[in-house]
């Protein structure tokens, strides 16, 4: 057994749930086409990673002596060490550089 409902309750109800709807429908749409663009990014990446994989696997292996392999890693960490000095040295400059700028002339 149902009740009656005013008719002008019953179309503001209506109405409201027609705009509930449309606007799950938009939220839907918007999500979807979010999800399709994040999906073309990951395409994308995944595209330019099997790349990289393939360039990577027709590298030639060479295997190193124990004292060949120290020494590529000696220099490796001497670059390392050279990357974080110019990088304290561009703070520095930096630094100054504001001070200059704020220095009443």
């Amino acid at each position: 057994m149902t009740l009656p409902i005013e008719k002008s309750i019953h179309e503001e109800v209506m109405k409201e749930i027609k705009g509930s709807i449309k606007n799950s429908k938009q939220k839907i749409e918007s999500y979807n086409s979010n999800l399709l663009t994040s999906q073309v990014q990951l395409i994308n990446e995944l595209q330019r990673l099997l790349e990289a994989l393939e360039i990577v696997s027709n590298l030639p292996v060479v295997e190193l002596s124990a004292e060949r392999a120290q020494q590529i890693q000696r220099i490796v960490s001497k670059v390392g060490q050279i990357k974080y000095i110019l990088n304290q040295v561009e703070h520095r400059i930096g630094r100054i550089k504001r001070f200059l700028a704020a220095k009443p002339s």
